[in-house]
């Protein structure tokens, strides 16, 4: 379950991170704005991703 969770806030935090850089490159986005969601979501993305992999059984 923490497992699944995980890997979908991960997920999330990179469509997130996508998103905030495409608003801002067609100028739907102020900087201070892209910096922020870009920041939080690329923390998030490290976080979660890191406890993703964390919970896979290693095989062998």
């Amino acid at each position: 379950m923490i497992k699944r969770m995980s890997g979908l806030l991960a997920l999330t935090c990179l469509g997130v991170g996508l998103a905030a850089s495409v608003r801002y490159f067609v100028g739907r986005m102020s900087e201070g704005g892209f910096k922020l969601a870009f920041g939080l979501a690329s923390i998030g993305w490290f976080v979660f991703a890191t406890a993703w992999l964390a919970g896979r059984r290693k095989k062998g």
